[in-house]
């Protein structure tokens, strides 16, 4: 799948630009036709079409303790690779449909007035009454981990120093880690039931390598510059 993409963005004899890809799904993509259609510079979708994204799959043959452990932290990192692929790609669209859809959000802040609300509020909000009912579902989990992941960075960049160069790629890390744990400490202190051992740690894990992901690659800087 990711070498169709590659071919198609290739230059040719006289090594001109690629073109711009537009990728259409009329009925039905899963699996790697999703992801092939996320790729594209364009996307479109038919009404009533059905789109199914998962992670990365692999065979599992002989698995043992060891090598399960091994796998799962490689289909870990790669799946949260190619998340940020994806992302990056999509980014330029949400641009266009949030230009294209700006002038109806007066029209969203009657409809719910009294209540104040944000650009991001109301474009949310105009994306969410296009979605089917169990798209809708994902959009709202979307939102809760979007909600979630904005608490955290903050509360990460609160609490940490940010990077000079200067310092141990691991002092910093480490620090990143403990401001996590007292996140998570703090998130769940009415939840008696809840421990690292069951599912924090994996939590844990999966919100390092993000936040890391956009620590590292200064994704702020990149986002404001593409505005």
């Amino acid at each position: 799948m990711e070498t169709i993409p590659r071919l198609l963005n290739s230059s040719d004899q006289t090594f001109s630009g690629p073109c711009q890809i537009i990728t259409v799904v009329t009925r039905r993509a899963a699996s790697a036709a999703a992801d092939l259609l996320a790729s594209g510079d364009y996307a479109i979708a038919y009404p009533r079409s059905t789109i199914l994204y998962h992670g990365i799959r692999t065979p599992l043959r002989d698995a043992t303790a060891e090598s399960t452990s091994m796998l799962a932290h490689i289909l870990r990192l790669g799946n949260d690779r190619y998340a940020m692929e994806l992302a990056r790609k999509i980014e330029l669209r949400f641009m266009f449909r949030f230009a294209m859809l700006k002038s109806d959000f007066s029209g969203v802040r009657a409809k719910h007035a009294p209540k104040s609300m944000t650009d991001l509020e109301c474009f949310l909000d105009l994306v969410s009454e296009k979605l089917s009912h169990k798209a809708k579902k994902v959009f709202e989990k979307a939102l809760e981990r979007y909600d979630r992941y904005e608490s955290l960075l903050g509360y990460v960049t609160r609490k940490c120093k940010p990077a000079t160069g200067n310092e141990r790629m691991a002092i910093v890390e480490g620090s990143r880690i403990k401001a996590i744990v007292d996140f998570e400490l703090s998130s769940n202190k009415s939840d008696a039931s809840w421990t690292f051992k069951d599912g924090g740690l994996e939590r844990l894990a999966d919100d390092f390598v993000l936040l890391n992901e956009y620590l590292e690659t200064h994704e702020t800087e990149r986002l404001l510059s593409l505005a």
